[in-house]
């Protein structure tokens, strides 16, 4: 995942061309628009990212830095959690 890339996708496309081009990498086809990444799931996941930035930015009135940042912290977060996966 680089910021840097999932940012030019947020300030390139609109919420439409990302829904399809969601829509094509989920149904493995290419999407119409050039997203960044080297595989379909790395692909997806910039889509998904830079969805939920425009999303965040719209719902709380955020500039897309601050989206950007609130997203980066979410992931980080989910990642530092200490998660048992031994029952």
């Amino acid at each position: 995942m680089k910021l840097s890339n999932i940012k030019e996708t947020v300030q390139e496309f609109d919420m439409v061309q990302l829904i399809e081009a969601q829509d094509a990498i989920v149904s493995h086809k290419e999407p119409a628009i050039s997203i960044h990444g080297n595989t379909p799931s790395e692909k997806l996941t910039n889509v998904m990212a830079a969805l939920w930035i425009k999303d965040d930015m719209l719902r709380n009135n955020r500039t897309l830095q601050e989206s950007l940042r609130h997203y980066a912290e979410r992931v980080r977060n989910t990642f530092s959690k200490d998660v048992s996966f031994n029952n």
